[in-house]
């Protein structure tokens, strides 16, 4: 899973560098008067997939935002009670939200942006991605923890 972390960590910063690639030739068309209507989406569109990328590896490295004053009272098998308990309510929020980002991705596929030649699946496709990959993590992260192999990855401080 380290490997699938920094494989998204590489992935998130090209997007991130492309968009500051594009937003810079738009403040360099705005000062010029030069117009160059495709730099806005798609600087967003590189930022929607920078966004779900991290979104990802969030998941993956247990560091998204949490209210844990439960689990942090819980010790022993209560403990993994909950853990199990939490991420399997995590999956099932990110399989609702993989099934609705699908739906969308299918009708949008056939058009296009305004200014851009590409299809607007592709703003769709991130979010598809990012909850297909999360649920992935979240799955092996219930199988590590019914395997007895620690507690959350952020309290182990690495990647599952």
């Amino acid at each position: 899973m380290k490997k699938a972390n920094k494989l998204l960590y590489a992935i998130g910063s090209a997007f991130f560098v492309l968009m500051l690639l594009i937003m810079v030739v738009q403040i360099v068309a705005r000062s010029t008067k030069i117009s160059v209507s495709w730099t806005e989406e798609a600087g967003r569109l590189c930022f929607m997939y920078v966004v779900f990328l991290g979104a990802a590896i969030a998941a993956n490295n247990g560091s998204h935002l949490a209210i844990d004053t439960v689990l942090v009272k819980a010790t022993g098998a209560g403990r993994k009670i909950f853990e199990i308990g939490i991420n399997l309510v995590c999956l099932s929020v990110q399989i609702v939200f993989l099934m609705g980002s699908l739906a969308m991705l299918r009708v949008s596929v056939g058009k296009s942006y305004a200014t851009l030649p590409v299809s607007m699946g592709w703003k769709y496709a991130a979010p598809l991605i990012s909850f297909g990959l999360s649920a992935v993590f979240t799955v092996f992260h219930i199988f590590r923890l019914l395997l007895g192999r620690g507690g959350t990855a952020g309290e182990e401080g690495e990647a599952l």
